[in-house]
């Protein structure tokens, strides 16, 4: 019964003295990314490249657009094989744009946002870990996450690691979310 006894305080003074080893962390992984993108011209890049979509989309639109006149100005000139063949291919390129080419370029706004936006997310990753080490945490949680962040706020010390300014900047709301 005495090993018993013995046994059972080390186990609680063990499990006691791990859980005060435990330093736990939280970072605003938004806030920070979103100031760095701002930092790095992010917003401009994502900003021209699709104004370039645009412009190419326009450009595809206003050539179907083109064709259906040339179509129409031609249409009692061709024979009825011919006219219903043309008509039927303009409404397939009209279908093949709104159906594919659109999504398409949505998506590629989508992967270009995500590949600017993948080494702004591994600088604040090398730099959480950094200071993470540093200061003995064992822990960083992302505070978007968690219901109560009852450890410390390094959000400061991750915002000046990168060269940013301790506190976050004013953001015009334009819905843009990165790194989600």
């Amino acid at each position: 019964m005495n090993k018993f006894a013995i046994i059972l305080l080390a186990v609680g003074l063990t499990s006691t003295s791990f859980a005060q080893k435990q330093k736990i962390g939280h970072v605003d992984f938004q806030e920070i990314i979103i100031d760095l993108a701002t930092k790095d011209s992010l917003r401009f890049k994502l900003q021209k490249f699709n104004q370039e979509l645009e412009a190419e989309l326009m450009n595809q639109q206003q050539q179907l657009e083109v064709d259906i006149k040339n179509f129409m100005a031609e249409q009692s000139t061709l024979t009825p094989q011919l006219a219903k063949m043309k008509e039927s291919s303009l409404a397939g390129r009209k279908q093949k744009l709104e159906r594919e080419t659109v999504p398409q370029f949505q998506q590629m706004a989508q992967e270009e946002e995500q590949k600017l936006a993948a080494p702004l997310q591994e600088k604040i990753k090398i730099a959480i870990e950094k200071i993470a080490k540093a200061n003995g945490y064992t822990y960083i949680l992302e505070v978007s996450g968690i219901l109560y962040a009852g450890g410390i706020n390094i959000t400061k010390l991750v915002r000046l690691e990168l060269g940013l300014p301790a506190e976050a900047l004013p953001q015009p709301n334009n819905g843009l979310q990165l790194g989600q």
